[in-house]
């Protein structure tokens, strides 16, 4: 297979062939991105392919110099040989991105298993616009022990984000919340999924509640409200709304329905597209259950969808 050429024009006439630090075969060009200084962010990741003596590239993440033609790669590199990657460049925390790699699965091999476990991938932090990158420490002393790792040693014990959904919390003075499980680079649960907050820009990081759900800033981060996901297979239904005033040190909780019915939470936002508003909109499906006659197993079915507005505008 030949080489993949990257080509750069500053005018939109003119085009320069980049200069890239090897050649590109077997690969796909996932997405270009612009940093804060405006560099330019190439995801380079890695196809499965099936040709004899073929020696795929590792998937890299190359960033240019100042004038977007040199291209270096990004000290980072996984340990796995096929892989994609995803990059997050949260708009209020200029010069940060979150990447995320995640090992493709080779689906021609039929004796792929199907478990809640996940293969482990690696979620890293730069704060220099991608010149250097650090796992996501986890300083959590009260929940230590709920690990399966040590968390005094971040190289080998971190916050791990989920490819599918590396999903920030909206804009906030450094307040980021997100899923993730704190493990090594290995095979995660899909069961041991927590929400975790950072109120240091995403250095460092604590459990902010033992599941998944949906989350939401307001106040530039002073108030906080989240609503877990509900977890059928266990039976942990959902009703109640969680919400924070004091940047997720404290948490108090409010019944959104009665004992008849139970939420299957769709989406949570801030009003305020800048994340500075107290009012929140969350929208879903009330759910109800019902036995049928001869059967001893309850059904669920959705009553109707219901959207809640969420006011904080008197709390302070």
């Amino acid at each position: 297979m030949s080489s993949t050429d990257i080509w750069i024009s500053n005018d939109a006439s003119t085009f320069q062939k980049a200069q890239l630090p090897t050649q590109l075969r077997h690969v796909k060009v996932i997405k270009i991105r612009e940093d804060s200084i405006g560099r330019i962010i190439l995801l380079i990741s890695t196809e499965i392919t099936n040709e004899e003596n073929a020696d795929p590239d590792l998937s890299e993440i190359f960033i240019s110099d100042s004038q977007g033609l040199k291209f270096s790669p990004v000290e980072w590199t996984p340990n796995h040989q096929f892989g994609n990657f995803r990059l997050t460049f949260p708009d209020f925390l200029k010069g940060t991105i979150f990447g995320s790699f995640h090992p493709s699965i080779d689906y021609s091999n039929h004796q792929v298993n199907y478990t809640e476990n996940i293969a482990g991938g690696e979620t890293k932090i730069s704060v220099d616009n991608g010149l250097t990158w650090s796992n996501l420490k986890v300083v959590d002393e009260e929940n230590a022990d709920s690990f399966g790792c040590d968390i005094t040693r971040p190289e080998r014990c971190s916050l791990q984000g989920y490819f599918y959904n590396l999903k920030l919390s909206n804009p906030s003075a450094g307040i980021i919340l997100m899923t993730g499980s704190v493990g090594d680079d290995n095979e995660f649960d899909r069961k041991d999924r927590k929400t975790f907050i950072s109120r240091d820009g995403g250095l460092t990081w604590r459990v902010a509640h033992n599941s998944s759900g949906l989350y939401a800033t307001g106040d530039l981060g002073n108030i906080i409200v989240y609503i877990p996901s509900p977890s059928y297979k266990d039976g942990d239904v959902q009703s109640k709304l969680y919400f924070s005033l004091d940047q997720g040190r404290t948490w108090n909780q409010y019944e959104l329905v009665d004992a008849l019915f139970y939420i299957h939470p769709l989406e949570l936002i801030n009003t305020t597209p800048d994340g500075s508003g107290s009012k929140f909109i969350l929208s879903g499906h009330l759910i109800t259950t019902a036995s049928q006659e001869g059967n001893n197993t309850n059904i669920s079915y959705i009553a109707r969808s219901v959207l809640y507005a969420i006011d904080f505008s008197a709390a302070f």
